[in-house]
């Protein structure tokens, strides 16, 4: 995510001057700092994650897996629980020259494969790397948005509060220029952890909506619970 957002985001900067529309409080800025300081308190944590992709303007199947996250160093461990089931992949930060090893279900079960993160065969459904599904990413991107709110004409940021996702209610981060065709993102912050909730979205004909749910942080997860 953070690679294709912080190149939209200078293509952004370029067509749009002036000043940008700011919340009466400012609790855009507050939300972040807070989300920061939470994020700053986790040592692991694991959850379902959910994905809807568009990409090139196709809507491409949703996925639901189980997300496992250890920060040092940083490792990320998906398995796939519906689309392509028993699918398994796994990147540690400094390890594998980079590379993300994965596990496919059947007669291949005990051979890894590694793929670029950002290469062709691993980017085949996505428009964000793997690499890129942890909290820390998420909160910087809509950093890099928010920024670009401060300064862009057309371009805004608001804070709407208790919006109801799901049956709950979540702070709700919006940024975009006005209209779709823009560029839009919408991230729903946990009331109570200030950890991302949901993030939606949109580049051109690029979009996507990630959920974090059943959000489990510092149960002492250690690279033994990560059965690949």
């Amino acid at each position: 995510m953070k690679q294709i957002l912080s190149l939209a985001l200078l293509f952004l900067l370029s067509v749009h001057t002036c000043s940008a529309y700011a919340s009466p409080d400012e609790t855009v800025s507050d939300v972040i700092v807070k989300m920061k300081e939470s994020n700053a308190k986790i040592h692991d944590m694991q959850c379902l994650f959910v994905k809807s992709i568009v990409k090139n303007g196709k809507q491409l199947p949703p996925a639901t897996m189980s997300l496992k996250y250890l920060k040092e160093p940083e490792t990320i461990y998906i398995e796939f629980l519906d689309r392509y089931k028993g699918r398994k992949c796994l990147y540690v930060k400094g390890e594998n020259n980079g590379k993300i090893l994965v596990r496919v279900p059947g007669l291949m079960k005990f051979m890894k494969i590694k793929m670029d993160p950002r290469g062709k065969q691993a980017m085949e459904e996505d428009i964000d790397p793997m690499t890129s599904m942890g909290f820390g990413a998420v909160i910087d991107s809509v950093e890099q948005w928010y920024q670009v709110s401060l300064t862009a004409a057309d371009f805004q940021a608001e804070l709407l509060k208790d919006t109801p996702v799901d049956g709950g209610l979540y702070h709700l981060i919006a940024i975009g220029a006005g209209s779709e065709e823009g560029g839009y993102l919408h991230l729903y912050v946990d009331r109570d952890t200030y950890l991302p909730y949901r993030v939606r979205y949109r580049l051109e004909e690029n979009s996507a909506v990630y959920t974090y749910k059943n959000l489990q942080s510092n149960t002492n997860l250690s690279r033994d619970d990560l059965p690949f």
